[in-house]
């Protein structure tokens, strides 16, 4: 057979469009697996989460959490019952996945499974889990985050670093003092979420430095 120029061009061409599909396969199954860097983040989040810091999640961190805001002498019965059944229901689901305790190894294995079985599910539970979040900061409740709210949240998760906590508000870029309740949403989505390791983080950076 004489190979002519068009059937040397049609035979590059078949080859590319091969080779890319068999690429794109590739990448696609890919994007369903939990890597290294994405790992790690959730055991920074366990970690972080860790408010009594006996290197087991339970309960009795979260209710440490709650007893924070119960010792406020402004919020009403009826607001701190709400913020307790919020708070116990986003913790017993999501971070001990309803059992009494979690280590760490089981934490990030749970997360992993959970991301690999169906990311858009697990986005959404990372959205209803910070949501839940929010909306106990957001003690005025008018979807803003203000410099006081954000400190009484980290205070109540024990990071008491004021001049980090500072700096990590201050990350958000605040307008006249406060951060919109959706794009602390979605910057923490986007921590729990995203394999990335060139895109910044404020989350990432927080848990980092100790705040």
């Amino acid at each position: 057979m004489m190979w002519t120029m068009t059937n040397i061009k049609a035979y590059s061409l078949l080859v590319l469009y091969f080779n890319t599909a068999a690429g794109s396969v590739n990448v696609e199954s890919d994007t369903s697996k939990a890597n290294e860097y994405l790992i790690e983040k959730w055991e920074k989040l366990y970690t972080s989460n860790d408010f009594n810091h006996d290197g087991v999640l339970s309960m009795d961190d979260i209710k440490l959490f709650e007893k924070f805001y119960k010792d406020l002498d402004y919020l009403s019965d009826e607001h701190l019952t709400e913020i307790e059944k919020r708070m116990d229901r986003i913790w017993r689901s999501i971070m001990l996945n309803n059992t009494k305790e979690i280590t760490k190894v089981d934490f990030t294995e749970m997360m992993k499974e959970r991301y690999e079985a169906d990311k858009s599910i697990f986005i959404e539970m990372i959205r209803d889990y910070i949501s839940g979040w929010c909306e106990t900061m957001d003690l005025n409740n008018d979807s803003f985050i203000s410099k006081e709210e954000f400190l009484t949240d980290m205070f109540a998760s024990q990071h008491n670093d004021t001049a980090k906590d500072d700096e990590m508000f201050l990350a958000f870029n605040p307008v006249n003092g406060r951060i919109p309740v959706e794009e602390i949403i979605n910057y923490f989505i986007r921590f729990a979420t995203e394999k990335n390791e060139s895109t910044s983080d404020i989350f990432e950076t927080a848990m980092d430095t100790g705040a």
